[in-house]
């Protein structure tokens, strides 16, 4: 009986050294995949922001051309 408890622990034991192999292989792949979404995030970054100035200056240029062509129309058609 004695040895068959002394061979279960040794089972338990390498099966958690086993597990904690696979969880630090894991804990390495996890950190080089967020050193790359890292690096993808910052350039991703930088692209939405160079896109969005760009939307939001032609944005700007249609509300301002529009204001102009309104005002222009009021005065070319008064009320009567």
């Amino acid at each position: 009986m004695h040895f068959a408890y002394v061979y279960y622990c040794l089972l338990v034991i390498l099966k958690v050294v086993l597990w904690l192999q696979k969880l630090n292989k894991s804990a390495d792949l996890v950190n080089a995949n967020y050193g790359k979404l890292k690096e993808e995030s910052d350039r991703l970054e930088t692209h939405v922001k160079r896109a969005c100035s760009s939307w939001i200056l032609v944005l700007l240029v249609v509300v301002v051309m529009t204001f102009i062509w309104m005002v222009l129309f009021m005065k070319m058609f008064p009320k009567k």
